[in-house]
């Protein structure tokens, strides 16, 4: 099949979405996550996980999985090596109401596979083949099976994730994790809120964690990711596993529905992968930004370059030994840096609501203008960060201040919101 430029570029793109990964180990079994059945000839929209093929288990090599997903006018997925994609040049349905499927030809990534050719099996090349042959099939609950013109069942798949519930902007809602591809986190669960359109972040063990996102449809996509209130900034360097893990998670999440029961509300976030991430809405420890004091954790801001190239949001962790405190009103704002008092009384500050755009009232503004302050945000070397004097920490501090617009709190955390893709965080030191 010749393809268009275009026709390229929207596979290239739809493929590079297709992420995988696993599931940590900070998990413990448990059956706590909805189900849903979807109609029984329906095999668009789910991420289809391949179990059987050619009549035989399909067993993961190093935590790989090989998937599939229909949509209107083509398929995609990943083969254990690749990501592919493609779509009928007529625009025609993959699969038919009728029961016969077709898959059109598919472009792909040309990835290395480190696996040995003797563990894959030619998996990859066995399963494009049987995707080619497919002429007919059925949805039984939340499996799929897919016949070639003989009759003979060559693959059988599983939705691992049904979406139960509805699509929503998630701006301005908090969520603490329930479970991992049906597996509850040990010791304090993990939380997740979306500051706005452009940051979300949370908390996991003693970690702090920041994003950047945009939504696609019904698709959240993580473009970047970086650690809070700690020594570094990097995911790949914490120690901790399990808080690696979660973080990536984040990196690889799809398609996301949001549903209501016996009064709460719960949200789930399907990996590309397959698996799905679980959470319930999370009330704050704190209900009010007022009468609580807030010791500063980090500067984050978006910076246009590294934005555009997919690099994580900059991260500036106070340094050992600093100390900035603040008590806020929506007006003002009083506390202590190094021990020296402060205040403004000069702040015009609301709380993100659910849904609300953060660059409501403030038409015209480029929030990547080269001339806004830019915060004192390091730069990183690949071997050691670039260390922060107290005074110039301070100074970023007081430069940022009048531009702080919104705030949202999450758990014990706050994070205060400018209008120019920066953000304060914070945590609380005593709930008052």
């Amino acid at each position: 099949m010749k393809l268009s430029p275009l026709s390229c570029l929207s596979i290239l793109l739809l493929a590079f979405s297709l992420a995988f990964g696993g599931s940590g180990s900070m998990y413990t079994p448990t059956q706590n996550t909805p189900t849903a059945t979807p109609s029984p000839m329906s095999t668009d929209g789910p991420i289809w996980v391949l179990q059987r093929l050619n009549g035989k288990p399909v067993i993961g090599i190093w935590g790989t999985v090989l998937t599939l997903s229909t949509y209107e006018d083509g398929a995609g997925g990943y083969d254990g090596c690749n990501r592919f994609a493609g779509s009928h040049e007529d625009g025609s349905r993959v699969a038919q109401p009728d029961g016969t499927i077709s898959f059109p030809g598919f472009g792909s990534t040309l990835a290395g596979c480190p696996f040995p050719e003797k563990l894959t099996e030619r998996r990859s090349e066995n399963y494009v083949a049987a995707l080619a042959e497919a002429s007919a099939y059925r949805v039984l609950d939340n499996r799929l099976e897919i016949r070639d013109g003989s009759g003979k069942l060559r693959l059988v798949m599983v939705n691992k994730s049904p979406l139960v519930g509805e699509a929503e902007d998630l701006t301005g809602t908090t969520w603490s994790l329930v479970s991992s591809d049906g597996k509850t986190p040990r010791g304090v669960p993990p939380t997740l809120a979306f500051w706005d359109e452009t940051f979300v972040g949370g908390t996991v063990a003693d970690y702090g964690f920041v994003a950047q996102y945009d939504k696609q449809g019904t698709a959240i996509r993580v473009l970047s990711k970086a650690v809070t209130g700690a020594e570094t900034s990097r995911v790949s360097r914490i120690k901790d596993r399990n808080v690696r893990d979660f973080i990536r998670d984040i990196g690889r999440s799809g398609r996301h529905a949001v549903r209501e029961e016996d009064g709460a509300r719960f949200l789930r976030i399907r990996m590309n992968q397959g698996y799905p991430l679980d959470f319930e809405e999370l009330m704050p420890v704190v209900g009010n930004i007022s009468g609580v004091e807030w010791r500063l954790q980090s500067f984050i801001e978006v910076r246009w370059h590294e934005f555009r190239a997919g690099g994580p949001p900059c991260v500036e962790n106070a340094l050992p030994g600093s100390d900035i405190v603040a008590r806020f009103t929506e007006t003002t704002v009083r506390g202590t840096v190094d021990g020296k008092a402060y205040s403004r009384d000069d702040l015009s500050l609301s709380v993100v609501r659910p849904g609300e755009s953060s660059t409501d009232g403030l038409a015209g503004l480029d929030p990547f203008d080269n001339d806004l302050p830019d915060g004192r945000c390091p730069r990183e070397d690949g071997e050691e960060a670039i260390k922060r004097d107290q005074a110039g920490q301070a100074e970023s501090y007081f430069k940022i201040l009048p531009r702080l617009r919104r705030y949202m709190i999450f758990g014990d955390r706050l994070v205060v919101l400018t209008d120019s893709h920066q953000a304060l965080l914070f945590q609380a030191e005593r709930p008052g």
